[in-house]
């Protein structure tokens, strides 16, 4: 069946899922009409249907037993499938807090010197540019730049990674390539923290010199 067909039989569906028993077959005759496809199709939806398919959204998934109803405390599930909640938030504590730290000290370590630099040469063409240049940055969204940075770095260049926070060999290199594997999987993230940062503290740096 086309697409065009499909459609038609999930809107005669609609029409007739409410209908009573006793009106269904002058329905379905009138409105397939002879199409003997189109209403095998619709007769297999309304089987579905009537053996309860259409409404799963309406059962729960599982039921607890009075004892767990008593305590509702023992009730709440401290695992999902083979996942402890607790370590797995965790796991994503220090990724997102490392993300965090480096982000607040490189937003630091390079908007104050160019607040300060621009407050000193208030109106060079150093001052118009940096300004220019880091509002231009602000008014991007930091999604939109993460989606630019991994098509164009991670997918199209195939310099940095961009799932994860390690390679799947992190255990088997030496120091050194660990260290520069986690630079390499901290460095899209990272820009993405800090780059519209920059604009707020260094004009903020630049106004309060003044």
């Amino acid at each position: 069946m086309n697409a065009a067909k499909i459609k038609k039989a999930n809107e005669i569906f609609q029409l007739v899922v409410e209908l009573p028993v006793e009106e269904l077959e002058s329905f379905l005759t009138t409105h397939c009409a002879g199409d003997t496809d189109l209403r095998a199709f619709v007769e297999q939806l309304l089987s579905h249907d009537a053996a309860g398919m259409g409404e799963f959204m309406c059962r729960p998934v599982f039921m607890p037993t009075p004892e767990e109803t008593q305590d509702p405390e023992q009730y709440v599930p401290k695992r999902v499938g083979r996942y402890a909640i607790i370590r797995k938030i965790g796991e994503a504590l220090w990724p997102n807090l490392s993300v965090a730290l480096i982000s607040l000290f490189l937003t630091l370590a390079i908007a104050l010197p160019i607040g300060i630099y621009s407050a000193v040469r208030q109106g060079s063409p150093f001052d118009r540019t940096t300004s220019t240049g880091l509002y231009m940055l602000y008014s991007v969204p930091s999604y939109v730049m993460g989606m630019l940075l991994i098509l164009f770095f991670g997918v199209k260049l195939d310099w940095l990674p961009f799932r994860g926070m390690r390679s799947d060999n992190f255990a088997e290199l030496g120091a050194l390539g660990q260290w520069w594997d986690l630079a390499q999987h901290y460095m899209m993230i990272t820009f993405c923290f800090t780059f519209a940062n920059l604009a707020y503290y260094s004009r903020f740096v630049r106004q309060n010199l003044l």
